[in-house]
């Protein structure tokens, strides 16, 4: 049976969106297994998450019957660069705890930087995260994104990001970029736009 991930921010005690990820196991449980899940045991877990002041990364892997959970005290990732690696067919709709093709695409782009991974001249996500592109008077998230991510969806929900088509050849007209997922912030990992470059580069 397949399993899922579910990735959830703890912040001196209190899970952040926690409501947003309980909505993501369910929409997944329904969509994939086609049928609701019981969350009594997901529950049980997350309430024996670390009760330490500080910031964790808590991972939930589950499926439909069963469920373990793992809370490490997080430490952002050290990038270099932003690398635009190019695959039409990877598909990553739902937050599978099998990562390997996307773990294969970030080794590309190098040990020190993360990858963009493009889809049909689009801009999709990085490995690990959603992604915005700063206009110089709004964030603009890609339309088209690999997964939709629960930051990424409570950041449009309160209209500090808008969707958008972006294509390779828009990079230009941006002025930097940021990483948002579960456990970033928008604008707390940045890059300017000349800091993204071609694989062939």
């Amino acid at each position: 049976m397949s399993q899922f991930i579910e990735t959830i921010k703890l912040v001196d005690t209190e899970y952040q969106h926690l409501d947003l990820h309980v909505q993501r196991i369910q929409d997944t449980c329904r969509r994939y297994y086609g049928q609701a899940r019981d969350l009594r045991d997901i529950r049980r877990s997350l309430q024996a998450a670390p009760g330490k002041f500080g910031i964790y990364k808590v991972t939930l892997r589950y499926d439909l019957d069963s469920c373990s959970l793992e809370a490490v005290s997080y430490q952002k990732k050290n990038m270099h660069q932003l690398v635009l690696i190019e695959d039409n067919q990877i598909q990553y709709n739902f937050k599978f705890a099998n990562r390997s093709r996307l773990e294969q695409l970030q080794k590309l782009a190098g040990m020190q930087n993360e990858c963009i991974i493009i889809q049909n001249n689009r801009i999709t996500d990085t490995s690990y995260s959603n992604l915005a592109f700063w206009t110089g008077t709004e964030w603009h998230t890609p339309l088209h994104p690999l997964l939709a991510g629960t930051k990424r969806k409570f950041l449009l929900d309160s209209k500090q990001i808008v969707e958008k088509d972006i294509l390779l050849v828009d990079l230009s007209t941006y002025h930097k970029v940021t990483l948002i997922n579960a456990m970033l912030e928008l604008g707390e990992i940045e890059f300017g736009i000349d800091r993204i470059i071609h694989l062939s580069n």
